[in-house]
């Protein structure tokens, strides 16, 4: 007996848009979740316990930390992963990253004037694909 289709979820997503690329992976060979991005030339790749994940109504958050400097800021950026299925091996998708800064000071939040947190929101358009590993 048929119930309907049976989809498939990606497991691997080529993003871009504003001056930033990211490839990011549910799991790879290693068993882990890998994720790189570039923006403004600078390359960099996170894998396993560095990418935390949270599953939202709203899709995953998939984080991960770019820059810490310690008594000024640490700088996230987090891929919003909207829910899907596939029919086929890829589709097209629309989703947006953000970037999070923290401002921080040695003795804490209560240090720092005015807002604590800046964000920049990135519309990103590419590619989900279900690759087997």
């Amino acid at each position: 007996m048929n119930n309907g289709p049976r989809y498939i979820e990606p497991t691997q997503y080529e993003l871009s848009g504003r001056d930033l690329r990211i490839n990011y992976s549910v799991t790879s060979l290693a068993g882990v979740p890998t994720l790189s991005l570039q923006y403004r030339g600078r390359r960099q790749s996170f894998r396993g316990e560095q990418i935390s994940t949270l599953d939202t109504p709203m899709g995953r958050f998939v984080t991960v930390i770019v820059d810490t400097i310690p008594d000024l800021h640490t700088i996230t950026l987090t891929l919003v992963v909207p829910g899907m299925n596939l029919d086929a091996c890829d589709s097209t998708l629309q989703t947006f990253a953000f970037f999070s800064t923290a401002l921080t000071s040695i003795a804490g939040p209560r240090l720092v004037k005015g807002q604590l947190h800046r964000y920049e929101n990135i519309p990103l358009n590419g590619r989900a694909q279900a690759v087997t590993y």
